[in-house]
């Protein structure tokens, strides 16, 4: 199984980027364009930022076998450990270094098995086998999820004041435990929401959308930021129009994923 997804994501890399390696041709960003120089490219790195995860997820793929069966023999307390030192880990120190540097702990150490990626899929299995999708828990999400989306807004805005405009983003990066923690809110608060039939059939259809706008999501973006600009101009207000745009970017990304669905090889894919 776990063989099976590792070459649907191959194929993901090659079939896909290819349309962005095409696109850096055309606005000039690479001279030339082949076969073999497309092919090197691809390995070295992925044609456009967002497809980090692609790479990152088939590291995943081959680690999965090896974790499930680790997994298995688990039980609740087990992963609350196991959980709680990778929260801390990677998901508290690098912020504790960051704002005390004298504490900063020897790099020789290897915490390979509390990576926050494998730390990410823990919390989701414990989340879905331990936490019943109930009224009381939804409310806890729910406040959760509003506190922590408050904090980081807050503490990305105090980063910004602090160093005058400039590398401010330190807490956005997703392997912290702030972001860790808003993302396993925001899951438990869907898992609890029970839909309406009516609802939930378009739920599920833009739900198996998101694969296929997430790939082509980067492009989109490039060839309509000049909206955003443009809505600024006529006065409307930044944040709206970022809205606006962000609107626009998902509805042209989810009208082609439904397209390239009829496709039977792309079908496959995304």
């Amino acid at each position: 199984k776990s063989g099976k997804r590792l070459l649907r994501i191959i194929m993901v890399i090659l079939v896909f980027s290819s349309i962005y390696y095409i696109n850096r041709w055309i606005t000039g960003a690479i001279p030339t364009i082949g076969l073999m120089n497309y092919i090197n490219s691809i390995i070295y790195c992925p044609q456009t930022f967002s497809h980090w995860y692609l790479y990152m997820y088939i590291g995943l793929l081959l680690m999965m076998p090896f974790l499930q069966k680790m997994i298995a023999n688990m039980n609740k307390l087990d992963c609350q450990i196991l959980i709680g030192i990778s929260l801390f880990v990677y998901g508290t120190l690098p912020i504790i270094e960051y704002n005390w540097p004298q504490l900063t702990t020897s790099k020789l150490m290897d915490y390979s098995l509390f990576t926050s990626f494998i730390n990410m899929m823990l919390i989701g299995h414990y989340i879905k086998k331990y936490v019943e999708p109930t009224k009381k828990v939804l409310v806890i999400s729910s406040v959760g999820f509003i506190v922590t989306m408050m904090f980081n807004v807050w503490i990305s805005c105090y980063e910004f004041q602090k160093n005058a405009g400039s590398n401010y983003l330190f807490y956005e990066n997703r392997v912290l435990i702030n972001i860790i923690l808003e993302a396993a809110f925001f899951f438990n608060i869907v898992r609890c929401i029970k839909w309406k039939d009516s609802w939930s059939k378009w739920i599920k259809l833009v739900g198996g959308c998101t694969f296929g706008m997430y790939l082509f999501n980067d492009l989109i973006i490039e060839k309509t930021m000049f909206l955003y600009y443009y809505f600024c101009e006529k006065g409307i207000w930044p944040n709206i129009s970022e809205v606006i745009w962000q609107i626009v970017i998902f509805t042209i990304s989810l009208i082609i994923t439904l397209i390239l669905k009829q496709v039977p090889f792309i079908k496959k894919l995304i």
